[in-house]
């Protein structure tokens, strides 16, 4: 299972993505004396999806996995396609990007080279 955003290759495996309730537009008003409530509605706004994710792509040097991470860093706020491969595929448009967060330092071993583990956070927008 790979992910991309905009374009932008984010390797390694993922978990399952986390979604989170939609935000929506709306209103609720009673009026005192009267029976019966108002409600508007204007839509749905936005959700945010996060991925567990361990990145790692033969990185031989930590430099290596370090310069990835920063590049990953510099694209926090794009917005674009999100796209995951493999068994489950998916294409989730109008994605905002909002960072990686490592959990613990990057760490070595001899079958994936440099990793790192964390969390992808991501910010679909309204559909």
């Amino acid at each position: 299972m790979a992910l991309s955003h905009a374009g932008f290759s984010i390797p390694g495996i993922h978990e399952t993505p986390n979604f989170g309730d939609w935000d929506r537009q709306e209103e609720f008003t009673s009026v005192f004396g009267l029976k019966g409530a108002l409600h508007q509605f204007g839509g749905l706004t936005m959700r945010t999806i996060n991925y567990r994710i361990l990145i790692f792509n033969s990185y031989n040097s930590s430099a290596l996995l370090l310069n990835y991470l920063s590049s990953l860093e510099n694209r926090i706020g794009t917005v674009g396609t999100l796209t995951q491969t493999g068994v489950i595929a998916r294409t989730l448009n109008n994605i905002l990007y909002e960072g990686f967060v490592p959990d613990g330092s990057p760490l070595y071993s001899a079958q994936l080279g440099w990793h790192q583990d964390g969390l992808l956070y991501f910010r679909q927008l309204s559909p």
